[in-house]
């Protein structure tokens, strides 16, 4: 007993079925196609190597805080397949230091009032073209805090916050956005 509908017969079947399987087909080879288009791979490598460099920031850090923890050369060289001669040289290069950005009468309150602090590594001098690129990095990525109020930039040498005349490094800057 039917309904009215026609009922499919086995060709009709298959014939749908044949036009689906080549529409998979077309799609398929159309996502193949993009995929391997050099805008989609160059957005895609673009895409790795930010990634990449801003994990690779990340690594002296990484170190100095694996020796503090008791880790060997040897044993954080290859967890990061690196030489432990690199790993060394970068102990040697680097130093970890404490940062605290403080705003000028913001929400935070009237006058300088601590905003932000953290912990970064920089290389190892007195260079203050060094410690100002650290600066200009904290400032950037604080976002909306030293955009809109005054600000003022702080960096120790170790990982405790210090008295602020201890500072190797102050940085004040006015309001940017």
């Amino acid at each position: 007993m039917t309904d009215g509908t026609p009922i499919l017969t086995a060709d009709a079947f298959v014939e749908q079925l044949l036009a689906l399987t080549q529409r998979y087909t077309e799609t398929q080879a159309k996502l193949r196609s993009v995929e391997n288009d050099i805008g989609t791979r160059l957005v895609k490598a673009g895409i790795q190597r930010r990634q990449a460099k801003a994990e690779e920031r990340r690594i002296p850090n990484l170190i100095l805080e694996a020796k503090a923890d008791g880790c060997t050369v040897d044993h954080i060289a290859l967890v990061l397949d690196m030489t432990p001669s690199y790993v060394r040289r970068v102990l040697r290069g680097y130093v970890q230091c404490s940062w605290r950005l403080d705003l000028c009468d913001s929400e935070a309150g009237p006058g300088w009032q601590s905003w932000e602090a953290g912990d970064d590594v920089m290389p190892v001098g007195d260079d203050p073209v060094i410690a100002a690129e650290l600066a200009d990095r904290i400032l950037t990525e604080a976002g909306r805090g030293p955009r809109n109020h005054r600000a003022r930039l702080l960096i120790w040498h170790g990982t405790e916050e210090q008295p602020d005349d201890t500072a190797v490094y102050a940085h004040e800057r006015e309001p940017t956005g």
